[in-house]
């Protein structure tokens, strides 16, 4: 424990013993708020701050105020940054955090107050946005967001749990949070999750949430919580694996409210923005929405983007503004402590059965997991139940199934005491027995296993343009080998060659 907090545990101690009750709650409270925004512990003022190339470091505890530079923090071809517990206030013509060309890039714990645009992402991967406050967004279009990732791909890309506090005329906010081009992967979608969101407008194209801005893929929009976020609540407006699950959307009647939730409208409006409606989940929604015609109007699914899956919504719901509380408490994250710190799946097929595997780290009040299983990587169904075992280090659980014959999707469902839930990473199997088997996919730093139909003689990896990588012998007295990982990411060619078959398989290296 910190001298720092040594004394104002004791501090408090003294103060609180020679208060009424009435007096020391308020003067734990105001201590509460003090402590979690801030204002006892001292930052330093920083002017903005430009890093190319770098790599591994913490930007932390940095108080910027407006400059003439374009951001107060830019990375450009920078990796493996976090920016935590920083302050960005009074930057109207300003964006907060510029981000280029960069990987494994977290800001966490931030806040920003009366800024152009929070946090702007564009060509870059694995960008995690988690535990922000951002309070007035100035604008104007085509900035105007708290966070906007552009052509950002892959795994690993978060927009999670950060509260966004907008009253209506302080500024010109656009979509409050906006995907625009941008693709993460079948087995870890961008995820925007747990974000609470208050206030918007008055512009006739912006509002809530947008995925699938320009098109993109793998998408997951869940738990979100908005009220008065601008035109729409949240929106897809084309692309493709968009699932829009469990949130709750209010707005009362303004000039420009239009639609609570919609899908498919800019695959109407402009050529070339494709709409895959068979990939397009909206499931257990609550809306209540009155446009500017004084008209209830929770939902609109394009007729260019018919034959979604719409499931357990309620349209018509009688939610209203109190589904946020009257004030946020600045800095204060909304996410719950999760019952595990991290979970690695891995699964692979042999004599005709499955096998997974899960290891976690950080364990705490899990009550049981959940084997899912799908056939399209889209619905899956519950087929087994395993009781947890916690223990404070790391667990590794193995589970089995009777395979199909058939491309398998497998995840792991963790549900704890208090009935929250998460999910793994999704991985897939083929299990056609006249495939090569290679697991896991996408390969990690183990490297990957390969399981042949028939004795292998040789194995080969190529990249993807025909660059002969690595060979190796095998006496041909084995139907597995171990594939060590190349030196850099990407995609690679994988050719095994047996007794009577030269199998190739596509796999991706993180």
């Amino acid at each position: 424990m910190t001298t720092l907090t040594t004394f104002i545990l004791s501090t408090t101690q003294v103060i609180c013993s020679t208060l009424p009750d009435m007096n020391r709650l308020t003067f734990l409270l105001a201590l509460f708020f003090m402590l979690y925004t801030g204002m006892l512990f001292s930052q330093t003022a920083s002017g903005p701050i430009s890093y190319s190339g770098r790599s591994d470091l913490v930007i932390e505890g940095k108080a910027f105020v407006a400059s003439t530079a374009a951001a107060c923090i830019q990375l450009t071809n920078c990796r493996n940054i976090k920016i935590q517990n920083c302050t960005f206030t009074d930057i109207p013509s300003m964006i907060g955090v510029s981000i280029n060309g960069s990987t494994n890039i977290e800001i966490t714990n931030c806040r920003f107050y009366s800024f152009r645009g929070g946090v702007y992402a564009i060509n870059s991967s694995s960008i995690k946005v988690t535990c922000n406050y951002f309070e007035t967004i100035k604008g104007p279009k085509p900035r105007g967001q708290i966070v906007q990732f552009n052509s950002v791909t892959g795994g690993g890309n978060r927009i999670n749990y950060n509260r966004s506090e907008h009253t209506l005329g302080d500024g010109n906010p656009e979509d409050i949070i906006n995907l625009y081009g941008c693709s993460g992967i079948a087995s870890d979608p961008i995820q925007i999750i747990g974000n609470h969101l208050r206030g918007g407008g008055p512009s006739s194209s912006g509002g809530g949430i947008m995925v699938g801005d320009n098109g993109g893929a793998y998408f997951l929009v869940a738990d979100n919580v908005l009220v008065n976020p601008g035109q729409y609540g949240i929106a897809a407006p084309s692309g493709s694996y968009v699932t829009i699950q469990n949130n709750k959307v209010y707005a009362s009647q303004q000039t420009f409210t239009n639609v609570g939730i919609y899908v498919g409208l800019q695959s109407e409006i402009t050529a070339g923005y494709a709409c895959v409606p068979s990939t397009i989940r909206v499931l257990n929604n609550q809306v209540n929405w009155t446009n500017r015609d004084g008209r209830k109007n929770g939902f609109y699914n394009c007729p260019c983007c018919s034959g979604i899956t719409s499931t357990g919504n309620n349209f018509n719901s009688s939610i209203n503004a109190s589904i946020l509380p009257a004030a946020f408490p600045a800095g204060v994250c909304p996410n719950p402590t999760l019952p595990i710190e991290g979970i690695h799946l891995s699964v692979h097929h042999q004599n005709g059965m499955d096998f997974i595997q899960w290891s976690v780290w950080g364990e705490i009040d899990v009550l049981y997991y959940i084997l899912d299983r799908s056939t399209d990587g889209i619905s899956f169904d519950s087929i087994q139940t395993i009781s947890s075992r916690p223990s404070g280090i790391v667990q590794t659980y193995t589970t089995s199934a009777i395979s199909t014959g058939q491309t398998h999707y497998y995840r792991i469902r963790y549900v704890s005491i208090d009935g929250s839930t998460g999910y793994s990473t999704v991985q897939s199997i083929i299990t056609n027995k006249n495939q090569l088997t290679v697991f896991p996919l996408p390969m990690n730093e183990m490297g990957a296993q390969i399981v042949c139909p028939e004795p292998i003689v040789a194995v080969s990896m190529y990249k993807v343009d025909g660059a002969l990588i690595s060979t190796s012998i095998s006496d041909g007295s084995s139907t597995t080998y171990f594939l060590p990982k190349p030196s850099t990411g990407g995609y690679y060619i994988v050719e095994v060659t047996g007794i009577t078959t030269v199998y190739r398989e596509k796999l991706y290296v993180e």
